[in-house]
Order: structure tokens, then C-alpha cells, then sequence
């Protein structure tokens, strides 16, 4: 995980510390807004597994996005 996670990680240990938090309470009562925060999510993790890969080996990367542009 990155850097960005650290704060999250301190947050909920500070959290669990202060409350012990029930299956209920961790239940998202609104189910659109969880899944629009996990679209987000998962979205920016995506953007930057392609970062990743792009810094990595360019050549490569841009070598797979032609093929895939050309083929599809």
C-alpha cells in the first residue's frame, strides 16, 4: 500500500481504540455512496498500477497500448 493509506491506518487505530465498532455499525447504510467510493477508489488505484507500469518499462507499456489500439 502507499503512502496514501498511512493515514487512514493511524485514523483507524485511533478509532478502534476509542470504540469497539459491531458488524451493524460497519454496514454502509447508503449502498450507492459505498459503491460510488469504491468505483473512485479501485478507479485510482487502477490509474496508478498503470503509473507503475508505464515507469517501469515505457517501451513496453506503450508497445502493449499500440497492439491493443490496432487489434480492437
Amino acid at each position: 500500500m502507499g503512502e496514501d493509506h498511512g493515514a487512514v491506518r493511524v485514523q483507524s487505530a485511533l478509532a478502534t481504540r476509542v470504540k469497539i465498532f459491531t458488524t451493524q455499525d460497519l454496514v454502509p447504510h447508503d449502498v450507492q455512496a459505498w459503491r460510488a467510493i469504491r468505483a473512485e477508489v479501485s478507479s485510482h488505484q487502477e490509474n496508478r498500477c498503470k503509473q507503475s507500469r508505464f515507469r517501469r518499462d515505457p517501451s513496453a507499456y506503450l508497445a502493449n497500448l499500440e497492439h491493443r489500439l490496432l487489434s480492437g
